[in-house]
């Protein structure tokens, strides 16, 4: 899939690079990109439409929101009309899709649901997974866009690939009020990583991990953390290390420092320093408190 892309100049601050109107009257525009050497696209935003970013393989990084993120295979990031951005990248393979924002915003609104993307004018980097199960059936229906664009067949095929995009990929992930959820109680994929990781041998060191574990985005995974637990995926995980390490102090005679060492924490005073601030007793004198082991 590589590609020969012109030189990108540098675009001012403020200046639109990408116009709906270059690839009107059709309603779509994708392309294949890929790079086995250091590359990148400057700065820029679009007028009248927006861009979903899918990475096939390699890593990928987006400058939104003033940080570079990473991204790679199965990854999928909206890209607003608004949201001034720039790629960069060594080694990858990706297909950009821009489609106008009048025809994304009329496309929902006949399917009587909330836009998943909350808004094409701003996307704010929303980022979601595509699960392994949906990945081959979503990059084939993406093959036959990129081979049918700017033809009739293009314009039909793009209908069903939204359709599996937004019921499928987008609104699974970007809300879990879908039909069958209880009003405000945790969606079956929450409940089963919940138990996951409070059953587990070990807790995850890195929250980054949580993605991989619930097959969905980290961006996903995190409000979701923030929803239902009151906290960041890091507090989370913190606060299950800690209340393993209490239980450990009260029922066995194990060293302080095996204990911290073994709940996950990577330096006795980083562990001393939080299981104070949680339990309000620096580790020892929480054991003679509490301890009820000989």
């Amino acid at each position: 899939m590589a590609a020969e892309l012109r030189t990108v100049l540098d675009v001012p601050d403020g200046d639109r690079e990408i116009r709906a109107e270059d690839f009107a009257p059709w309603s779509y525009n994708l392309h294949y990109l890929s790079s086995r050497e250091p590359w990148t696209y400057r700065h820029h935003r679009h007028e009248g439409c927006f861009e979903l970013v899918y990475v096939f393989d390699g890593v990928l990084e987006h400058h939104l929101e003033g940080t570079w993120r990473r991204f790679s295979a199965g990854d999928l990031l909206a890209v607003g009309e608004g949201d001034y951005h720039a790629i960069r990248g060594e080694v990858f393979s990706y297909a950009n899709l821009i489609l106008p924002v009048d025809f994304w915003e009329t496309f929902v609104r006949t399917l009587v649901l909330a836009d998943p993307l909350g808004s094409p004018r701003h996307c704010g980097g929303l980022t979601v997974r595509v699960v392994p199960s949906l990945r081959r059936e979503f990059e084939n229906r993406l093959d036959g866009l990129f081979r049918h664009q700017q033809t009739a067949e293009g314009e039909r095929r793009l209908r069903r690939f939204l359709g599996l995009l937004v019921f499928e990929i987008l609104w699974m992930e970007a809300s879990d009020e879908a039909p069958g959820f209880a009003e405000g109680a945790p969606p079956a994929w929450w409940s089963d990583l919940v138990n996951r990781v409070e059953t587990a041998a070990g807790i995850p060191e890195d929250p980054r991990s949580l993605a991989g574990w619930a097959g969905r985005s980290r961006e996903h995974v995190a409000r979701s953390c923030r929803r239902y637990m009151g906290c960041s995926p890091s507090q989370w995980l913190n606060r299950l290390r800690l209340d393993r390490a209490a239980l450990l102090l009260r029922k066995t005679n194990r060293d302080i420092a095996d204990i911290a060492f073994d709940a996950g924490f990577g330096t006795v005073a980083h562990f001393y320093r939080l299981f104070r601030r949680r339990f309000g007793l620096p580790p020892a004198a929480y054991r003679r408190h509490h301890g009820d082991a000989p």
